[in-house]
């Protein structure tokens, strides 16, 4: 028996033959393609791919019916309605580099056979965008657009992009026009969900022990997290708690509808090769990165991010808010099409008129760069120090603004801004810091010079209100051994009632100010006989030991070991562990008997010394200690800010010392830490990878291999929800830097993670491994940081209304009258010996003032007592947020009735 190969007679044997050599070729091309789990840059590597043998039997099918290889991608469903993401709601050069790349696997093909293969997009936006607040008409402008740049980029011929309406036969295919699309999207929606959708149940099984579900899922959360922020779902959210378990119940119903669209595809298309996305096992689906990313950096889907493009072509996915000030946003065809990178411009010093700018601007013949903003700092130039009052600085300002200055951009080298600044020695300190090649930005409004990032508006002109919200003296650097300064800070908006809003906005602000509610509940003061240092009073210390015995708590869940060590080491231990050359000028240094030492202003070199006492083994590792002891920094008196920046405080320091292959797991316990601790506040946090700087320790290869690690941990746990941070590492390691918001949307850094392999290499410290002695690990850890500025934070995202666990002022006890004095006082006994933190108030106001003055405390329960309580053994209780009083039936109860549990 002869059947036609290719118009060639061929018999049976090697026709068989020739399948399966051909299906095997085909497959090893796959194979180059195929994304695992454990590669989050998306570049080809030499992996195992579990489902080859399974998705051979697909390949075969194409090749005996003499037809193109098909294959599905469940895709491209339409852009983030996240502006901090994207470029914009329409394709840009993420979408063709995506499609380029599926275009190049079909061509791949067409090389070992002939008929080639074909993809069909199956655009899934219809499937889920009403659960993310997308509008149909989003889907419909975006499904159109990667249509006609797949026709424009000559892709047509491999690539096809279908709607749901096509796939489900609600429509012919190739005939979906915009009206049809608006008409049948709902009852497209509504089949899928009714058909091939599981319960929300189901989808939580699944997620749960599947793999690949449950990367999807970790995925899904990622992006959802973030682009939901500005929708109702975090408005109407109580808490943050209850905005992560929205979020979760949200992507469990993406799940659902994510699978019920993937089982349609299967009914659909039973032959065709089920591409995805997201990294997988590669068990049922063959995982293609869309955009390919350098070694060590995270590949992210097109329509969930911006492409940018670095100096030398490497191009990276990214989210836009991320490069918008450090790369200039290139159009095409008018559209927002990938970020370039730019000159890195340098943080301004003062500035004054210079005429080398003229010169510099006639000799090159820059033209004008602008980009609109809304709001801009103006700096006024003041001759001899004679403009020195807020309102003179307010009116010269408006009469620069008033001419309507156009504001000129020049990019210029470090030995051209030597020149143009050399009479400023104060520019000059700025200056000096640049690197050789380095380039700066200059800026020209009038005859005013200055250096910064920009972009700066069109002209001054826009300027409608101008306000001046400081102005006093400042030593230079905040150092005062430097010279006295004038520091102003202002604000300027294009029309007054913005910046009325703004002021009073503020003023609302100072009000809940941690040193505002600090003084008003008497938990700390400062005196200048010891600056930066803070006195804690008892309603301070109340907190600040509960948020300790809230980590020691979590520290014998999670096997930390308490240690204690000195204050004070000699000098040679810093010159040790490298700290020395990097930050003797902020320690607090002695001469005793002729030797320096030095307070310490880290935990990290007594531990490497807890480490090196003695010998460990294999088998104790990893060993967390961790230390609360008391750390004293010499800051600028200039810089110290209440609780916020100051010179003695306290740390929630750890260090772990684990073998290589506990790095990862050892991250991943911190995560979870750091959630359930976080969680307890409600604060989210984001998180930021920080790599090697330019002055650093150790060799490349190790640093290369500890920022691997790193990024595998967190595209682990928390798939693309975190960005890099170039260069920000410290010198001994890189580090995740994890950023909390509170209340007011502020963001603050309190923990670290940090990877260390230079200390035990400068320490000596060693281990019993099983084949001989060997380096441990370090990973340093804090989780609230300092509990001085954790205290200011809480202060302020609580707004002094605490907690009961936490807060120092839980119950006040009232009588109604003196004869009840006495009761009152037993009740106070009885809630004072268990612990509570309660007060009695004894005075002769009347009931209503003193109910008043315990709400205006901010206690959380006001028990009042009279006769009746009395007899019955009973108090009434006040919440201070309740409509009405209610009575328990016995005061023994009511020791009991507060879960002294974090909620």
């Amino acid at each position: 028996m002869t059947v036609l190969i290719d118009g060639q007679a061929t018999i049976v044997d090697e026709y068989e033959e020739y399948i399966n050599s051909t299906s095997e070729k085909i497959l090893d091309i796959l194979a180059g393609y195929f994304w695992s789990s454990e590669n989050q840059s998306g570049k080809r590597e030499d992996i195992h791919w579990p489902g080859r043998q399974m998705f051979a039997q697909h390949v075969m099918h194409w090749i005996r019916r003499n037809e193109s290889v098909k294959m599905t991608l469940p895709a491209f469903p339409f852009k983030s309605s996240n502006p901090n993401k994207v470029t914009g709601l329409l394709p840009d050069c993420g979408e063709y580099l995506g499609l380029q790349r599926l275009n190049q696997i079909c061509l791949d093909i067409r090389k070992v056979y002939g008929h080639g293969a074909h993809v069909i997009i199956a655009t899934d936006g219809a499937a889920f965008n009403d659960l993310l607040l997308i509008s149909d008409e989003t889907v419909w402008k975006y499904g159109r657009a990667v249509k006609a740049m797949v026709k424009s980029n000559g892709f047509g011929e491999n690539i096809e992009v279908m709607h749901a309406a096509e796939i489900l036969g609600l429509v012919e295919e190739g005939l979906l026009s915009e009206d049809l699309f608006y008409k049948t999207t709902t009852q497209a929606r509504q089949m899928i969900e009714d058909k091939f959708c599981a319960s929300e149940e189901q989808i939580r099984q699944l997620v749960e022990t599947d793999p690949d579900s449950r990367l999807t899922f970790t995925g899904f959360k990622a992006f959802c997290k973030l682009d939901m922020e500005k929708t109702d779902m975090k408005k109407h959210a109580l808490s943050n708690k209850a905005y992560m378990k929205a979020i979760s119940s949200l992507c469990i119903q993406m799940m659902g509808r994510s699978e019920g669209f993937g089982k349609l595809i299967r009914a659909k298309m039973p032959h065709h090769i089920r591409l995805s996305i997201h990294p997988s096992s590669g068990a049922v689906k063959l995982s293609v990165c869309l955009v390919p990313q350098p070694s060590g950096s995270i590949s992210r889907s097109p329509w969930m991010s911006s492409i940018a493009v670095s100096k030398d072509g490497v191009r990276y996915t990214v989210h836009a808010k991320d490069v918008r000030d450090t790369h200039e946003l290139i159009l095409k065809d008018g559209l927002p099409w990938f970020y370039k990178e730019r000159t890195v411009p340098l943080s301004a010093g003062i500035v004054r008129r210079n005429g080398y700018f003229e010169k510099l601007w006639n000799k090159y013949n820059y033209e004008l760069q602008q980009k609109p903003r809304s709001e801009i700092d103006v700096t006024v130039l003041t001759d001899s120090g004679k403009e020195s009052s807020s309102a003179v600085l307010e009116g010269r300002a408006l009469q620069i603004v008033g001419a309507k200055g156009t504001f000129d951009r020049l990019e210029v080298t470090k030995a051209e801004l030597q020149e143009m600044f050399c009479y400023n020695k104060y520019k000059m300190r700025f200056i000096n810091e640049l690197g050789d090649m380095d380039m700066a930005t200059v800026y020209r409004c009038g005859s005013f010079i200055d250096i910064g990032t920009g972009p700066h508006i069109q002209n001054s002109s826009k300027i409608k209100a101008f306000k001046i919200l400081q102005n006093s003296a400042s030593y230079f650097l905040g150092d005062v051994n430097k010279d006295s300064l004038n520091r102003t800070a202002a604000v300027a908006f294009p029309n007054k009632k913005l910046m009325n809003d703004h002021l009073e906005q503020l003023t609302e602000n100072e009000k809940l100010s941690h040193l505002h509610i600090g003084k008003r509940q008497e938990l700390f003061f400062f005196d200048a006989m010891s600056p930066g240092s803070a006195f804690l009073l008892p309603n301070g210390t109340k907190i600040f030991n509960a948020l300790q015995q809230l980590l020691r708590q979590e520290y014998c869940t999670q096997g930390y070991q308490e240690v204690q060590t000195p204050n004070i080491y000699n000098t040679a231990i810093w010159k040790t562990s490298g700290h020395w050359q990097h930050y003797k000028e902020n320690m607090f240094r002695l001469d005793i008997d002729g030797s320096e030492w030095a307070l310490k202003p880290m935990n990290c070199p007594g531990h490497f010394l807890l480490f090196g006492h003695k010998t460990w083994s294999y088998r104790d590792l990893p060993l967390r200690i961790a230390d609360f002891g008391v750390l004293h920094r010499n800051e600028a008196s200039g810089a110290l800010r209440g609780l916020t920046r100051v010179r003695k405080f306290q740390q929630d320091d750890s260090h772990i010392f684990c073998t290589d292959d506990q790095i990862a797991s050892e991250i991943e316990n911190i995560f979870r830490f750091l959630e359930k601790i976080y969680g307890i506040f409600g604060f989210t946090f984001k998180l930021k990878l920080s790599t090697r700087p330019d002055k650093y320790l150790g060799d490349l290869a190790t640093w290369d291999y500890a920022e691997a690690q790193l990024r595998h941990a967190l595209t682990k746990c928390y798939s693309d929800d975190w960005v890099e941070n170039l260069g920000d590492g410290a010198f001994y390691g890189p580090k995740i830097d994890i950023t909390i918001e509170d209340a007011f949307k502020r963001e603050f850094q309190c923990a670290t993670i940090q990877l260390d392999y230079q200390a035990p290499v400068k320490f000596d410290l060693k281990y019993a491994g099983k084949n001989g002695l060997c380096k441990p690990v370090v990973i340093h850890r804090a989780i609230i940081g300092s509990f001085e500025r954790f205290l200011a934070i809480l202060t302020e995202h609580f707004g002094g209304n605490w907690p009961f666990w936490i807060s120092p002022c839980q119950i006040l006890v009232i009588p109604v009258a003196p004869g009840l004095d006495d009761y009152a006082q037993q009740v106070h006994a009885l809630l004072r010996a268990d612990g509570f933190h309660v007060q009695v108030d004894l005075s002769s106001n009347t009931l209503k003032k003193k109910i008043r003055s315990g709400e205006l405390a901010q206690y959380n329960f006001i028990f009042v007592v009279g006769a009746r309580e009395e007899k019955s053994h009973s108090v009434s209780v006040r919440y201070h947020d309740s409509v009405g009083p209610f009575v328990y039936s016995s005061a023994v109860q009511a020791k009991y009735m507060f879960r002294t549990t974090h909620e």
